[in-house]
């Protein structure tokens, strides 16, 4: 940036230069400037400034306050410093939540997390939560967290889980809680969590399930629970779990649906249970199941939703459950739900919200629920949602977060709760 230095009687000479934060927090010691002084004599000077920032600087954006003195006399202007990457240039690429953790993964394979503990969810080997992002594992390829577990799929396709598992969830064979990383499988392509189930997509196409079933969500035709990995399905690309129910998507571009269906969000017409896959439709490239609902991104960029309408969070205006998908928005290129609420972005990069807003999860800076998608953002590439919060990565490559914030899932140092989008620092 440019300085310019206008000299006065009581303002020339040695001129000084600092840097300082406009809140009055330290400033990071990564973050450098030169020069350190000019020499003003007479006429006004400019000068360029440099300011560097090392990997030890958390990606975010800085309100700085660069104090020019001389003899006594201060000047003093404002600017914001923007860092996008950090870590020798490793930037966040993935983000998942559940009931009160967060799960940040970055391009350099590490795996990042914060918030509730309470079953060894962040793998840390206590039940402490983390208010600050802890480094939890490497060589990370994909990760998901379900309420109180997480699932990690390493870069060598090995599947690695911990956290709660009185129902098995964690397919160890077992229902003891893991406080640490345990590997069950190899050659995983891709983890999903439940609320008490979960989903392993291998590299050949099987899907495979385990945990709670009583609703059929493993796919088995029963509703008998399984404590290690089974095998319900082939020729499957994606997969996606609810609170009590599950999506995959298949090869030929079929949409298989199976688990509670309730409050309509298996989307065949009906309130049924199924306890075993069944196809609905076609067309659809990206889903994403809340509480008792379900998001369907089909190609053509339509976003359609069925299932519980609590909460306004299918978005469609009006109060009702839906059993079979209706239009809710065109333009999409992906979506995010949890709980009640949902979150879409748009292929402008804008960010939509709806549904339950009771802690500020919808980022209005409010607690009214909105029963049609409200924008709250621009700029964002992804989004991710826990039970009562969300997440939202923006093309700059920084991390906000809002809503409910009891276990320190925000990742904001404290336990506050944020209606607004709130800078995530990360490492």
């Amino acid at each position: 940036m440019n300085l310019t230095i206008q000299p006065d009687r009581a303002f020339q000479g040695r001129v000084g230069l600092e840097l300082a934060m406009q809140d009055a927090s330290a400033l990071p010691s990564g973050i450098q400037w030169s020069p350190e002084s000019v020499d003003v004599a007479g006429a006004p000077v400019t000068r360029t400034l440099t300011v560097s920032v090392d990997a030890t600087v958390a990606v975010g954006s800085y309100g700085l306050i660069l104090e020019a003195s001389s003899g006594g006399v201060r000047r003093e202007a404002t600017f914001t410093l923007t860092v996008t990457s950090s870590g020798g240039g490793s930037r966040v690429i993935e983000m998942d939540a559940g009931w009160s953790h967060t799960l940040v993964l970055k391009s350099d394979g590490t795996l990042w997390g914060f918030g509730g503990n309470g079953y060894g969810q962040l793998g840390t080997g206590d039940t402490d939560r983390r208010l600050s992002p802890v480094l939890i594992m490497s060589d990370v390829a994909q990760m998901a967290a379900g309420n109180y577990h997480t699932l990690v799929v390493k870069t060598d396709g090995t599947l690695w889980v911990f956290g709660r598992n009185d129902d098995g969830r964690l397919g160890t064979g077992d229902k003891d809680d893991r406080y640490t990383p345990v590997q069950i499988m190899t050659g995983v392509k891709k983890a999903a969590a439940g609320s008490h189930h979960s989903l392993a997509l291998k590299q050949d196409g099987t899907l495979w399930a385990f945990g709670y079933n009583s609703e059929g969500q493993l796919g088995t035709g029963d509703t008998t629970s399984r404590l290690s990995p089974v095998q319900v399905m082939s020729d499957v690309v994606d997969v996606t779990a609810g609170y009590r129910h599950t999506l995959a998507l298949k090869s030929d571009g079929t949409l298989w649906v199976f688990g509670d269906g309730s409050a309509g969000q298996l989307g065949t017409g009906s309130t049924s249970d199924e306890l075993a896959p069944v196809q609905l439709m076609s067309g659809v490239v990206e889903t994403a199941a809340g509480g008792a609902f379900t998001l369907f991104l089909k190609n053509d960029g339509s976003l359609w939703a069925s299932g519980s309408n609590s909460d306004g969070q299918l978005g469609t205006g009006r109060m009702g459950d839906e059993h079979s998908p209706v239009w809710i928005m065109d333009d999409v290129a992906h979506v995010a739900a949890n709980g009640c609420h949902s979150l879409a972005v748009k292929t402008d990069g804008t960010l939509w919200t709806f549904g339950s807003n009771d802690w500020g999860q919808l980022g209005t800076g409010d607690t009214t629920i909105r029963r049609s998608p409200t924008q709250v953002m621009d700029g964002v590439a992804r989004a991710a949602a826990g039970v009562r919060h969300s997440l939202v990565l923006k093309n700059d490559g920084t991390v906000w977060g809002f809503g409910w914030n009891g276990g320190g899932q925000l990742g904001t140092g404290d336990t506050d709760d944020r209606s607004s989008p709130t800078l995530i620092p990360l490492p």
